[in-house]
Formats: C-alpha cells, sequence, structure tokens
C-alpha cells in the first residue's frame, strides 16, 4: 500500500486561494487535482493529518464539522481514495500520529510520503526523505506534486 500524509492548509488552499467565512475555510480545485494526479500516477491512497480532521470527532464544533463535511464531499466529488486519518494524540508530535498510523495497519505500508507546509513537528522520526513541504503562498504545485510521485514511485 501507497499512502499520502496529507495536510489541508498550505497545501491543497493557499494565501492566494482560500477564501471563506468566518472560520470556514475552502480548499482550490486545482490542488485537489493534482493530489488526484498523485493517487492516479502511483496507487496511493490519502490518510489526512491536518488539525482539519478534528471536524471528524463527535464533540467537534458545528463549523469544524461543516468544514470536515466539505473536505469530505470535495474527497468524493474528485474520486481521491481517503482511507483514513492519522490518531488524535494531544501532548504529541504529529510525527508521532503518523507513526502511531503506520503502525495500526495489517497491511503493510511500503511507501509514504507526508505533504504539509509545517514541518517542524515532523524532524526527528523515520519520516527523513519522505517529506514535501509546500509554502502557503502556493499550495501544492506542479513541482512538489512530481516531488511526492517521485517519492512514492509511478505505478507502471
Amino acid at each position: 500500500m501507497k499512502v499520502i500524509f496529507l495536510d489541508v492548509d498550505g497545501v491543497l488552499n493557499c494565501t492566494k486561494t482560500i477564501r471563506g467565512w468566518g472560520k470556514m475555510r475552502f480548499v482550490d480545485t486545482r490542488k485537489m487535482l493534482r493530489v488526484r494526479e498523485i493517487c492516479d500516477r502511483t496507487g496511493a491512497k490519502v490518510v489526512i493529518s491536518s488539525s482539519w480532521r478534528e471536524g471528524a470527532r463527535e464533540d467537534a464544533l458545528p463549523v469544524d464539522k461543516m468544514q470536515w463535511q466539505s473536505l469530505i464531499a470535495e474527497f468524493d466529488k474528485h474520486r481521491i481514495p481517503v482511507i483514513g486519518i492519522t490518531p488524535f494524540a494531544p501532548d504529541r508530535w504529529r510525527g508521532d500520529e503518523i507513526c502511531m498510523w503506520l503502525k495500526s495497519q495489517e497491511e503493510p505500508v511500503k511507501e509514504f510520503v507526508i505533504v504539509d507546509d509545517i514541518v517542524c513537528d515532523l524532524a526527528g522520526f523515520v519520516l527523513v526523505g519522505r517529506v514535501v513541504q509546500t509554502v502557503d503562498a502556493w499550495g501544492l504545485t506542479k513541482e512538489k506534486m512530481e516531488e511526492c510521485i517521485k517519492i512514492l514511485g509511478e505505478t507502471k
């Protein structure tokens, strides 16, 4: 199995395209299509590691639930396979949460990439060489998409 650990803000949207009302934010269709291309070319599936996953919790605030539902609807609309979210570990680093998810899988994960604009909480883990850092001003560019594909390996 190949997996993309995916952040949202600064990856699926950027400072040029982010829009919304109040606390609610949305994603950029062009960036969603790039994720779809990564999945199509590599056979990878998505695990959401973004703080947006808070909206999946039963006790989430209504605005967070609405934002989560809109995100899942976007993945469905673009036929992007989402297979889960990283676990919530409030006192741990995001790298810990990703490692926890990897260890919990019955099917071995052969390749993975982490796509995020903030990577300081990923340092020091077995994640070196697996991180593609975006810039929040641009999000997931074509160049970063190709970097992800290179790490995951294109399906022949």
